[in-house]
């Protein structure tokens, strides 16, 4: 009795041991995948590729975001200095560029600098 009792204990540790591997594996077991939350403060203007769909980018110094309007209504504040908060896309799509969805804006000024 004992020495089955003594063969099942590493047994069981094992199969647990390789379900924890493979939850990490699967990225369950990976908090760093939660998205994350940015905000940007800058200049809201719509891209200027003919032929493309119309899409929304915020402009802040010399970086630029695309950005996915979810809810808010963007047309209304292009050229208005803004600040966006969303989620960042960053990896999530067809480009690896640094998308924001937006959950939030803020009009900060009728004009931009």
């Amino acid at each position: 009795m004992k020495s089955s009792t003594l063969l099942l204990v590493p047994i069981a540790l094992a199969l647990s041991a390789s379900g924890q591997i493979l939850a990490q594996a699967d990225g369950k077991g990976d908090t760093n995948k939660d998205p994350k939350t940015v905000s940007v403060t800058g200049c809201l203007a719509q891209s200027d590729n003919p032929g493309v769909a119309k899409q929304y980018i915020i402009k802040s110094g010399d970086l630029s975001y695309p950005l996915e309007a979810g809810t808010e209504n963007l047309s209304a504040h292009v050229g208005h200095k803004v600040t966006i908060s969303g989620i960042s896309m960053k990896g999530k799509g067809p480009h690896d560029e640094d998308r924001i969805s937006v959950t939030k804006l803020i009009m900060i000024s009728a004009t931009c600098p």
